[in-house]
């Protein structure tokens, strides 16, 4: 809807709300330009939005997060003395210093 698009376009990301800032997260591997379409010409996406799954997995938003950074650690070569500068940065973070942030992979 509009209000959505807006959101992503003008919002920065802390000001979203929680929801979002997920979707956006995931999106944020992908180049795009959000439109406004019409609810009468996506049927078929509506119909498949109100569907209901039985057996679909609800992930909290740090459990979501975390599997988020551990698919993209998995993306990159890096080497173990480059993980230990990364982990020092982040100690002097004030954000990234909360414990969720700083994890070493096994």
């Amino acid at each position: 809807n509009k209000l959505f698009i807006l959101l992503l376009l003008t919002k920065d990301f802390d000001q979203l709300p929680v929801r979002i800032q997920r979707m956006k997260m995931t999106l944020m591997q992908y180049s795009f330009m959000p439109i406004y379409v019409p609810c009468k010409i996506l049927n078929t996406a509506d119909t498949l939005s109100r569907c209901q799954m039985d057996n679909m997995e609800e992930f909290t938003f740090y459990e979501e997060l975390e599997l988020y950074a551990n698919h993209k650690l998995r993306e990159i070569l890096i080497t173990n003395s480059k993980v230990e500068e990364i982990v020092s940065h982040q100690q002097e973070d004030e954000v990234c210093r909360l414990d969720l942030c700083i994890r070493r992979m096994a």
